[in-house]
């Protein structure tokens, strides 16, 4: 009776750290690329409920800068927490 009960914890211990795990996200973007393409992958994104922030101090993705390069981002999904 001890045991099973013991492998119903470690089981449900693994099953918790299997979820926290799999709401990583899959990749961060980390290229510089021309606004058009990061714009509709923007869109797409935040249609996902996902977002865009800035890599270097995640503040919100914005558009409207002289050039074609954008900084650095990253694209992340829902119910993600980003630390620094």
């Amino acid at each position: 009776g001890i045991q099973l009960v013991a492998i119903g914890i470690c089981g449900e211990y693994i099953a918790r750290i299997y979820r926290e795990v799999k709401r990583r996200p899959v990749y961060v973007v980390q290229q510089q690329v021309g606004g058009c393409v990061s714009a509709a992958g923007d869109a797409v994104l935040r249609g996902a409920g996902g977002e865009m922030v800035r890599f270097d101090d995640h503040t919100p993705f914005t558009y409207g800068k002289s050039g074609f390069e954008n900084p650095f981002f990253i694209a992340y999904a829902p119910g993600v927490l980003l630390v620094k």
